[in-house]
């Protein structure tokens, strides 16, 4: 009789690191999960920073504008275009 409740509570003492460990190991998986979310978030906001700090121009360049500077000019755009892609 006395063996059967000392066995009864050794399950019930097992049964509760069980489920302790089951909630640390729960929480552990959620505040990493968060962790991973916060890091996504600040790595789209540096991309976005990055972008929106460079001097992009919003406006069209005439045409006759464009033959002294073609090259960077065009590479420019491409660039917004990249960066407004990402964003």
């Amino acid at each position: 009789m006395a063996e059967e409740k000392r066995k009864e509570k050794r399950e019930k003492r097992k049964e509760k690191r069980e489920k302790r460990k089951e909630k640390r190991e729960k929480k552990r998986r959620e505040e990493k999960r968060r962790e991973e979310k916060r890091r996504e978030e600040k790595r789209r906001e540096e991309k976005r920073e990055e972008c929106n700090s460079k001097d992009y121009q919003t406006e069209e360049e005439p045409l006759h504008a464009i033959h002294n500077n073609m090259k960077s000019h065009i590479l420019e755009k491409l660039m917004q275009r990249k960066c407004s892609m990402n964003t």
